[in-house]
């Protein structure tokens, strides 16, 4: 997984999870910078199951938190299309048609704070290769 991405879904966590463990994290603190790829999938999936369980009220006060962090917020991790460019970002690179379509989507959109700038970064690294091996005629990206 590219660091920036690794970086950004430990910050991510660093927010969200003391909001969900509350007082318990105080004698079990975690950090998730040390955490493996695979760890920090699985924690951030179930987040994401967990940020079904809030209020609109608690939803809309988290995302703001984590906007003002400069984050992405719940609600956009919770969507199946930013699960999938999540996984897309780790991989560190375009293998498809369809992920570079998912990404751009993204990247267009620069109304919500789906994509930090240090993705969006990354996003565009990724974009350069994957146009090289596109015009290289390699099929087999």
């Amino acid at each position: 997984m590219p660091q920036a991405a690794r970086e950004i879904e430990a910050a991510f966590l660093a927010v969200v999870l003391p909001r969900m463990f509350g007082a318990a994290m105080q004698d079990h603190p975690l950090d998730p910078a040390k955490w493996t790829a695979k760890q920090l999938d699985t924690v951030l999936t179930d987040v994401a199951e967990w940020g079904g369980c809030l209020s609109k009220e608690q939803l809309s006060g988290l995302d703001s938190e984590l906007a003002r962090a400069k984050l992405p917020t719940l609600t956009s991790m919770m969507s199946a299309s930013h699960r999938e460019a999540r996984r897309v970002l780790r991989r560190g690179r375009v293998k498809s048609e369809e992920e570079f379509n998912l990404l751009n989507g993204l990247l267009c959109d620069t109304a919500s704070s789906v994509l930090t700038l240090r993705e969006r970064e990354l996003v565009e690294s990724m974009f350069g290769s994957y146009v090289m091996m596109a015009k290289a005629g390699n099929d087999a990206l």
